[in-house]
């Protein structure tokens, strides 16, 4: 670890745990965003710049010309109940800290405290917290917000847990590091009629089930040129009411592509499949779409910085062959900038949004390393 690189880890871990007790929903991360610029406005920064309602951005600026590098965490948990037996419960019921973002908020104020410690010498470095990534909101809110135009960095970074890969491990890829997704919702509406005489209505329930059928096989019945994935999430038919033939019915989608091409031509299938089937049964449809995410690119000189800091800090690095099926809202930044993103392995743990996941603490020094070392690459 380098001399200047100096933070309290009891702090940052108590930090982290105050976090996981409160969490907040999408775009509800009031408390949230108070605890943490309580914590670091501790460090001084030069500026606090208020985004997207919610989010924080912090930055430490050298008042001399130079790179204003900026490195991102999330503030917002999951609608998921956790468990009793897990220590440190959340307090809130029915929402937690599922995906590790209470982790990723202490990295990113342990790395506040490095800096107050390492002031840049030139350029500016700023640390954001954005609200609402879990419903792939939050980055465009941000990107879109007035107050974020006077940043403007010259790159960005950011980081996430991944179960699964070895503890402490650095997951590199140039280019696409995630999917592309889009939510799609099929409203289906016919014409309900007495539970004694379903011949009188127009009942969607085999449509339904035709359509379930037909998404279970599109992928492998048509030529796409990489992954694509349809997860049905939702789905509806009728009212629980026994006296009630059901006439209207709901399914929601979420579909994911390597390729923003075959994300665009499975949703056409989708659409023209939709219209056959509802016109088969006489039913009306609606489809509508939300949650458009594109794929995290990242940039070579990005990825270059990565794979430095992680050498400089003796983490192993792994280098992906294929993107991750799963979508960040971060690939909002990297249309629009020279853009980092990376996996750091969370261990033999619980995967992301499984009730039982919890947030390993003994990746927090080596992310914290891995951002302070990228940063300490332009502050020279």
């Amino acid at each position: 670890m380098p001399d200047k690189m100096n933070f309290d880890l009891k702090k940052i871990i108590d930090l982290r745990m105050k976090l996981h007790r409160m969490p907040e929903l999408s775009g509800l991360e009031y408390k949230t965003s108070e605890l943490i610029s309580n914590f670091i406005s501790k460090f001084q920064p030069s500026n606090i710049v208020d985004v997207a309602k919610t989010g924080k951005a912090f930055v430490f600026d050298s008042g001399k010309p130079g790179f204003t590098i900026m490195f991102r965490a999330e503030l917002d948990a999951l609608p998921i109940d956790e468990p009793k037996h897990i220590f440190n419960k959340s307090l809130i019921e029915n929402v937690s800290h599922k995906c590790g973002h209470d982790g990723h908020m202490a990295i990113l104020a342990g790395l506040a405290q490095a800096i107050s410690n390492d002031p840049p010498v030139s350029g500016k470095v700023i640390l954001l917290f954005q609200p609402a990534e879990e419903n792939l909101m939050g980055a465009q809110e941000v990107i879109d917000d007035p107050n974020f135009t006077q940043l403007q960095p010259n790159f960005i970074f950011a980081l996430h847990n991944i179960p699964g890969f070895e503890e402490n491990s650095v997951i590199v890829r140039e280019g696409n590091f995630t999917s592309a997704t889009t939510g799609v919702t099929i409203s289906l509406s016919g014409n309900t009629s007495h539970a004694a005489n379903p011949e009188k209505a127009i009942n969607p329930s085999k449509t339904v089930t035709s359509l379930l059928h037909f998404f279970e096989k599109i992928v492998e019945q048509n030529n796409f040129k990489d992954f694509v994935l349809i997860t049905p999430v939702f789905v509806q038919i009728g009212t629980p009411d026994f006296g009630i033939t059901p006439g209207n019915a709901e399914i929601k989608l979420t579909i994911r592509a390597y390729e923003y091409a075959d994300l665009d031509k499975i949703i056409g299938i989708i659409q023209d499949q939709v219209k056959i089937e509802a016109e088969k049964s006489n039913l009306k449809y609606k489809i509508s779409f939300c949650q458009d995410a594109p794929p995290v690119l990242n940039s070579k000189q990005a990825v270059q910085a990565i794979i430095e800091a992680a050498n400089d800090n003796d983490l192993k690095v792994v280098t992906l062959n294929k993107p991750f099926k799963w979508t960040e809202d971060f690939g909002f930044y990297t249309i629009k900038y020279k853009a980092g993103f990376f996996g750091i392995g969370a261990g033999n743990i619980p995967d992301l949004h499984d009730k039982n996941y919890e947030f390993p603490d003994n990746i927090i020094i080596s992310a914290i390393k891995i951002f302070y070392s990228i940063y300490t690459q332009t502050n020279k």
